[in-house]
Formats: structure tokens, sequence, C-alpha cells
């Protein structure tokens, strides 16, 4: 069974900062309940995508460090929608 953080997540966090590291707290958190069955669950890492960079950096520890299978990307961040272009725009992503 794979774990993750859902909707909404600190994907309506408007803070940047807060938001990057309550993402890194859930996953931390979440790593140790994996830690508990290996043998059971697995996790999806979940990222703050009001900043591109701070995502793909807590995207490659999670997989990395803490052993996750990828990250859960929930549907919209402060109320944009990846494809957006607003959202594009303030994660510096295009």
């Amino acid at each position: 069974m794979v774990l993750s953080v859902t909707t909404p997540g600190v994907q309506g966090v408007s803070d940047t900062q807060e938001a990057i590291r309550l993402a890194r707290d859930a996953n931390d958190f979440l790593a140790r309940e994996v830690q508990k069955r290996p043998d059971r669950y697995a996790g999806f890492a979940h990222l703050a995508m009001q900043d591109a960079e701070a995502a793909a950096t807590e995207l490659e520890r999670a997989v990395g460090q803490l052993g996750f299978r990828g990250a859960l990307i929930n549907g919209q961040t402060n109320g944009h929608y990846p494809g957006n272009t607003r959202l594009a725009l303030s994660c510096r992503c295009n």
C-alpha cells in the first residue's frame, strides 16, 4: 500500500517557505510510519509546488534518502491548476 498526503495538503498554504517546511515535515513523518512496516507500506512524497526548485529538491530527498516511490501532486496550488500560466510564473516553472 502506498501512503501519501492528500488534498488540500500544503497546496493551500500561501506562504511559500511555510509550505516547503510543512511538506518536508510531512515527508519525514510519513517516512517514520513507513519504516514501521516496510513490508506493507511505501510512500509518495508531498511537495510544495509553490516553488518548483524546492519541490524538485524535496522529491530527490524523499526518493533518495527516505526511500519513497515517487510523489503525489494534488490538483491545484493556491487555487490554480499546474497548467495555469499564473502558477507556472509564480513557480518559475516555464
